[in-house]
């Protein structure tokens, strides 16, 4: 920066100090403004949007890759009142791109972790952290203290039940997600000058899927550059709009390719489609959508960690298949045979109606799903799946204990 262009934005701040303090009774010290000189240097960016931001109330949902960096830009960036819930702990697989933690932070709830970070960021704004999962139980009382919401979670029956929360109470909805080098950016139920409201998530996509029908970070893989730049996107968009910036993202959704550095803005049009563009707010009734995306099998089909070690120990036919990806086997697995799902589709009329096979992947949706596909096309089969997954495997056995007929 040349001395003449640095005097002359030092002359800018100065005259908005002067300005700061004729301002009376708003949330923003004038000795604080030294904190944000930086952005208050930028063009079209004022006292008054500073103001704004202080006075901003926004809940970022997931405190995950895309939480993490929002909440250290918006703390950072002055908003006022910032919410975070989030229900989990952190674990060392989450590091690599959940920024906002680190290694003696293993084991404790990430809101806990977020709330200190956020303290040491900027003592001076308010911060609300909530311990638990999102449910159509919490999320009115929880959505009524907020006016933007930031999806920061990385499934489908969350992202459904914010989107229907938002347009049901109102609240603008700042999404993102990401899959594997890609990410999507868009601004949801954002309200027009006449009254209406923009596009939503279900004008976009109107239907909950089945579960396993996207793969999520933990099962799909994804770098912490990538879900880093979105969530960066992410904050910036909450930031314009909370300090009433105009945002080109309202009725259109950002398709972004970091694989090949190439993004692709579409328009979004309203949809008629999903009942809730017709209905008034009181109509729109808010659902577990854990339940909606979620197969339906007999529940005789799904055992636990100790079923399965009770059935190995009293049957000699039982075979258990690993139906993850080899890469994903490598890291960690308990001795099974490592069988891709989408092979083992393939390799149907391999299997041996005298046996009995066991199924399992990380979280039980990927088993849940070629459980139902082997009982469709090969109905004689005596096939079951470990419910949870090696998720659960690991709660209920620990990470050490393998299967004793396979052990290695």
């Amino acid at each position: 920066m040349g001395a003449k262009t640095g005097l002359t934005r030092l002359g800018v701040l100065k005259k908005k100090r002067k300005k700061c303090n004729l301002i009376k009774n708003l949330p923003l010290n004038p000795s604080n403004i030294e904190r944000y000189s930086r952005q208050l240097n930028l063009p079209n960016f004022n006292l008054e949007q500073q103001e704004k931001l202080a006075k901003a109330k926004v809940l970022i949902v997931g405190a995950g890759g895309l939480g993490s960096p929002l909440i250290l830009y918006l703390a950072a960036a002055g908003i006022g009142n910032l919410g975070i819930i989030d229900f989990d702990k952190v674990e060392i697989h989450n590091l690599h791109r959940q920024i906002l933690y680190s290694s003696q932070d293993v084991g404790k709830h990430k809101v806990e972790v977020a709330l200190q970070k956020v303290k040491a960021i900027n003592p001076d704004i308010q911060c609300q952290i909530y311990k638990e999962r999102l449910s159509t139980e919490n999320v009115g009382d929880i959505f009524k203290n907020y006016d933007i919401i930031a999806d920061g979670t990385d499934n489908f029956p969350t992202r459904y039940l914010i989107n229907d929360a938002c347009v049901k109470f109102e609240k603008v909805n700042v999404f993102a997600s990401v899959h594997r080098y890609e990410g999507q950016l868009a601004i949801f139920n954002m309200k027009n000058k006449d009254g209406s409201y923009s596009t939503n998530y279900r004008d976009l996509f109107p239907t909950p899927p089945l579960e396993d029908a996207v793969p999520n970070c933990a099962e799909a893989g994804v770098l912490g550059p990538v879900v880093g730049m979105i969530a960066c996107m992410q904050a910036q968009e909450v930031i314009k709009i909370a300090s009433g910036m105009p945002s080109r993202l309202v009725d259109r959704i950002l398709n972004i390719d970091l694989a090949d550095h190439q993004m692709l803005s579409v328009k979004l049009k309203q949809s008629d489609d999903h009942h809730y563009r017709n209905s008034s707010k009181d109509e729109i009734i808010l659902e577990d959508y854990d339940d909606i995306c979620k197969l339906k099998i007999n529940a005789t089909f799904e055992l636990d960690s100790h079923q399965i070690l009770n059935k190995l120990a009293s049957e000699s036919s039982v075979k258990v298949i690993d139906v993850r990806e080899p890469n994903e086997y490598d890291i960690h697995n308990i001795g099974a045979e490592n069988i891709p799902k989408e092979s083992l589709k393939k390799k149907l009329d391999q299997l041996d109606n005298s046996k009995t096979y066991i199924l399992h992947c990380q979280s039980g949706k990927r088993s849940r799903t070629l459980l139902t596909f082997i009982k469709e096309k090969a109905p004689t089969l005596s096939v079951f799946h470990l419910e949870g997954g090696l998720n659960q495997w690991i709660n209920e056995q620990g990470k050490e204990r393998k299967l004793p007929s396979l052990k290695q």
